[in-house]
């Protein structure tokens, strides 16, 4: 009896330990700081992008902020030029203005913050026209480690911490007087913040995905959306100049390591069709990987529609030399104003190589393309 009673408590406790572990990758995924979260949407309102980085640990969230020189065009009337340098004087005045607001937010979310931090240090100067500021916060702390501090040995104004369920950082660096331009519009300096939540009972034991998994995921949200595609296979020797642009369009870290990948090119989409189709993508492999707590994987939540080429989704396997990795990439076909979804799977790196749209093969170069109006009309179910 009691060894009956021993099995159903050793039971109920391992169900228990996989509930939490469940909910990890969701509690990081949907924890709000409000106000670090009121600091981010105050950068979006500003036409900040802001990049959200999730992987079942963390989750980082960071964006960029310029400050421009004081150069506007003389409007005298009689330039035929005058209407394109009065505009562009008012782009920039608003550029200036919407920084200015934001980095005194920033300065506002720090110092709100430092009442609750377990360390905090703030240093800014301004001097001979130039500014600087460096400011981090360390919020809580771990139950079984205490929040470290580094100061860096090039950078002395610089501190890092770590072991800290919040750490935010934020720098700004000024470029010298001598190198911004008095002729013409220009940055004056750059800042780059970021924030990182990661809870004390995130687990860094991660083990691989099934990539055929993933496949069918993807492949179900496309085939409901009643999206067609072909196939482009590629190979490319660890020798080969990945840094070649007339023959390769993307190619993803580790830097120097060979690749097979198979891509899956569906049917291009009117942009807002696109989005929504992305946002199903992402909710099925939310899904899927919640109930996978122990997975490694890295999905951007970033604005995959301002740019050419953008890869909002990465999965890895780990654990190999050789790794596996899962991505979904879109791409921006101008000629039709749509977008495309390449649908990818590798090992080592991961390659698409330029003209992707029309090929059938690539490898180290070689090229071998489809007829035109060919496409593979069969989708897999494995």
């Amino acid at each position: 009896m009691n060894s009956m009673k021993y099995f159903l408590l050793s039971v109920v406790c391992l169900c228990f330990t996989i509930g939490v572990q469940a909910q990890t990758a969701k509690f990081i995924r949907e924890y709000r700081n409000p106000k670090i979260e009121g600091l981010l949407n105050y950068a979006e309102s500003l036409g900040r992008e802001v990049t959200v980085v999730h992987t079942g640990e963390y989750k980082r969230m960071s964006f960029f902020v310029e400050r421009y020189n004081d150069f506007r065009y003389k409007i005298e009337g009689r330039d035929m030029d005058d209407d394109l340098h009065g505009k562009l004087n008012q782009e920039y005045d608003e550029r200036e203005r919407k920084s200015v607001l934001l980095m005194d937010s920033i300065r506002n979310t720090f110092s709100a913050l430092l009442d609750d931090a377990s360390m905090s240090y703030m240093w800014e100067v301004h001097e001979g026209g130039v500014d600087s500021m460096y400011f981090t916060v360390a919020l809580g702390s771990y139950s079984n480690s205490k929040v470290k501090e580094r100061r860096r040995e090039d950078r002395e104004r610089e501190l890092e911490y770590s072991f800290a369920p919040e750490i935010l950082a934020f720098k700004y660096s000024q470029h010298e007087p001598g190198h911004v331009p008095a002729t013409y519009h220009s940055t004056l300096g750059s800042g780059w913040f970021e924030y990182k939540f990661q809870p004390e009972d995130a687990d860094s034991n991660r083990v691989e995905v099934d990539m055929r998994e993933l496949i069918k995921i993807v492949g179900k949200v496309l085939k409901k959306n009643k999206m067609k595609y072909r196939t482009l296979h590629t190979e490319m020797d660890s020798t080969y100049n990945w840094r070649n642009k007339d023959e390769i369009l993307y190619y993803s870290r580790p830097r120097g390591m060979g690749s097979v990948t198979t891509s899956l090119i569906y049917d291009a989409k009117p942009k807002e069709e696109a989005m929504e189709i992305l946002e199903e993508i992402k909710a099925a492999l939310w899904d899927y990987l919640d109930k996978h707590p122990d997975a490694d994987f890295m999905i951007h939540n970033a604005n995959a529609f301002i740019r050419l080429s953008f890869e909002p989704i990465r999965i890895y396997k780990v654990g190999r030399e050789d790794r596996e990795q899962f991505c979904v990439s879109v791409q921006y076909i101008e000629r039709r104003n749509e977008y495309c979804f390449v649908i990818s799977t590798a090992k080592g790196s991961c390659v698409l190589p330029t003209g992707w749209g029309r090929l059938k093969s690539w490898k180290n170069g070689v090229k071998k393309y489809y007829k035109e109006g060919i496409i593979n009309k069969q989708h897999r179910e494995k």
